[in-house]
């Protein structure tokens, strides 16, 4: 069983996309035309790359596990005018461009798509690799793909010229499923139960799943039959939860419990977690967004009711397990 997703039909979940993506690209053959240029918006993990894969292989009929010639990827970030007009000077009638993390381009750098799309066009290089942008060379029609995790950050005259695709949150069974198909490939022998006990404890992607068992491999011997008992020890060692919260994102929720109502701006956060803004904003946060336990507002970060609620609960359940005699001497 593959560890991985090879086509669309190896998908677990995302039932609504895959068929979407399926009537685009049996309608754009139909047609004798390109695939529409698209736009996967969803969390970091959630399988935008794997689709985009997929894609290029339902596109071009690659063999389930050959990798697609008809593939192109990029990685979104500053300063890669060159590679983008690099790689666009290189496609061929049909080709995927993948790039990953889009929000992450320059503005100035996302215009260089919207000739590449329109007129087929883009600037030519010099020899030490700056563009000419007083000359422009014909490239091939070619299909755009789009990742990110901020639709917000692609310039909307980018953002209009794409069909957006947004991923939908994966349900606990699909995770329970996916993790046995990790485990099948990792040659982790695990109950159904302990199964299901990292799906319910996961951060609800797959690449989560991934790497818990990634590190699961390493750490419990090839030998163990990994029960729920087992999972619940690891889980426990590795800082993760019973809702699936890492003890950064703990942290987070118990500082914001303190604000009394009022916002925690980014800048406080960073020094008290003593991590980078980016990564909270990428790791830290959105699981707690999408459970709706904070809000990010003008100002800065705050609990809603039900994080007021889980932190109050936290604060319980750590008070109820802290030692007797350390709770007799603080009431001293």
């Amino acid at each position: 069983m593959p560890r991985r997703p090879t086509a669309l039909n190896d998908f677990v979940g995302q039932h609504r996309v895959i068929a979407e993506l399926r009537d685009i690209i049996t309608g754009a053959r139909s047609r004798g035309v390109v695939v529409p240029s698209l736009c996967l918006v969803g969390p970091s993990g959630a399988g935008k790359t794997m689709l985009a894969q997929a894609i290029a292989r339902e596109w071009s009929a690659t063999p389930p596990g050959a990798t697609p010639s008809n593939l192109k990827r990029i990685f979104g970030g500053r300063g890669i005018a060159a590679t983008l007009v690099s790689t666009l000077a290189k496609l061929e009638y049909g080709d995927i461009l993948f790039i990953d993390e889009t929000h992450a381009v320059d503005r100035k750098d996302q215009e260089l798509l919207y000739a590449a799309l329109d007129d087929h066009k883009t600037f030519a290089l010099r020899p030490n690799g700056s563009l000419d942008r007083s000359t422009t060379i014909s490239i091939a029609e070619f299909t755009l793909v789009a990742a990110t995790t901020e639709p917000g950050g692609l310039a909307k005259a980018l953002r209009t010229r794409l069909h957006s695709i947004v991923l939908d949150p994966y349900k606990p069974r699909e995770l329970k499923e996916i993790a046995e198909r990790i485990a099948a490939g990792r040659g982790i022998d695990m109950t159904a139960q302990a199964a299901r006990h990292l799906a319910e404890r996961s951060q609800q992607t797959p690449r989560s799943l991934e790497k818990l068992l990634e590190m699961l491999a390493l750490t419990v011997p090839t030998t163990t039959r990994v029960t729920q008992s087992v999972m619940r020890d690891y889980l426990d060692r590795r800082g993760i939860d019973e809702h699936g919260f890492d003890p950064l994102q703990r942290q987070l929720i118990d500082l914001l419990s303190h604000t009394r109502g009022h916002t925690a701006n980014l800048t406080v956060i960073t020094a008290k977690l003593g991590v980078d803004k980016n990564y909270i904003r990428a790791d830290v946060e959105p699981l707690l967004i999408e459970r709706k336990l904070i809000d990010i507002g003008p100002t800065g970060r705050t609990l809603t009711a039900s994080g007021i609620e889980l932190a109050a609960a936290m604060k319980r359940k750590e008070a109820a397990e802290e030692p007797a005699d350390t709770q007799e001497e603080e009431v001293l």
